[in-house]
């Protein structure tokens, strides 16, 4: 688990990352941002971070990040109890 310290460590260096658009850098903490949100159930807030991370590695062409952001959407949509879109970000994560 992280503390809140950080979290706060993550929130800035996604700020910093933002700031001198280095985009890579951006995807990386907004992934975990998400995943920190989601393992302690803030949906809604690890959404935000998810969506964010998949339309910034779409950009990109990471194929690595998108997957990653698949497979935590599925995650979260999960914890929404969207299962019709948890499932077709699952289906995505795999292929």
């Amino acid at each position: 688990g992280m503390s809140n310290l950080a979290m706060d460590f993550f929130q800035k260096a996604l700020s910093t990352a933002k700031s001198v658009n280095n985009i890579e850098e951006v995807i990386e903490n907004s992934l975990i941002l998400a995943e920190y949100y989601t393992k302690n159930s803030f949906a809604d807030e690890a959404l935000k971070y998810a969506e964010a991370a998949l339309v910034s590695a779409e950009k990109m062409q990471a194929r690595y990040f998108v997957q990653k952001s698949w497979s935590l959407l599925a995650e979260i949509y999960g914890q929404k109890k969207d299962y019709k879109r948890s499932y077709e970000y699952n289906q995505l994560s795999k292929i």
